[in-house]
């Protein structure tokens, strides 16, 4: 009874004409901006593994920060994130967590070497530097939130979580099966390419 009530309540107010239509604004975005997505969503593509023919690993390899203090609005950021890269940083096999008062205390100097770079090619090359030498957790930790954070990247859309990591949302027989289909080349579903990537 209470089923059918409801129902025909919605479709009173349906009728009515009350149910608030969803407004969207469509924007037009020029080249500039799609070049900064690409670069922003190149950086998090395969994040626990580097690719060598990218092209930011050809930039971050041959990036080097302290020759370019003059790029950066905050000379003390700068000098602060060296000091704990030269101390030592999280390494690229360990698990970053925000709730390690190390991890932290290493993501926010991350963070603000990326948010002081003084354009969005500083911030790139810092960037693409980070993905090469730096643990992948920590990087798109201070990545992200640097993306959200900068002027110059308003409206950037970063992936979801499961597209950067999706092994933390399938379970042991998922990648198992798709091993098996993988190492068989039978037919492979659409919704199992994305993992073929990670196996």
């Amino acid at each position: 009874m209470q089923t059918v009530l409801f129902v025909a309540c919605l479709v009173a107010v349906a009728a009515a004409g009350t149910i608030p239509k969803p407004e969207f604004e469509a924007k037009t975005v020029d080249n500039e901006f799609i070049a900064k997505q690409r670069k922003v969503l190149s950086l998090l593509q395969h994040i626990t593994q580097v690719n060598v023919d990218a092209e930011y690993y050809k930039i971050g390899k041959e990036y080097d920060i302290e020759h370019n203090f003059e790029h950066y609005t905050n000379k003390k950021a700068v000098e602060e994130f060296l000091t704990y890269y030269r101390h030592g940083m999280l390494p690229h096999d360990a698990i970053f967590s925000v709730y390690n008062e190390e991890c932290r205390d290493e993501a926010i100097a991350l963070y603000h070497l990326f948010y002081y770079a003084k354009d969005f090619e500083t911030f790139y090359k810092t960037a693409a530097w980070a993905r090469v030498y730096l643990n992948e957790g920590l990087f798109v930790y201070s990545f992200s939130i640097a993306v959200q954070h900068r002027d110059d990247t308003t409206g950037i859309v970063l992936p979801a979580p499961y597209e950067v990591y999706p092994y933390y949302f399938v379970n042991s027989d998922v990648i198992a099966k798709v091993q098996g289909i993988k190492m068989q080349r039978f037919f492979i579903p659409k919704w199992v390419g994305p993992l073929l990537q990670h196996c």
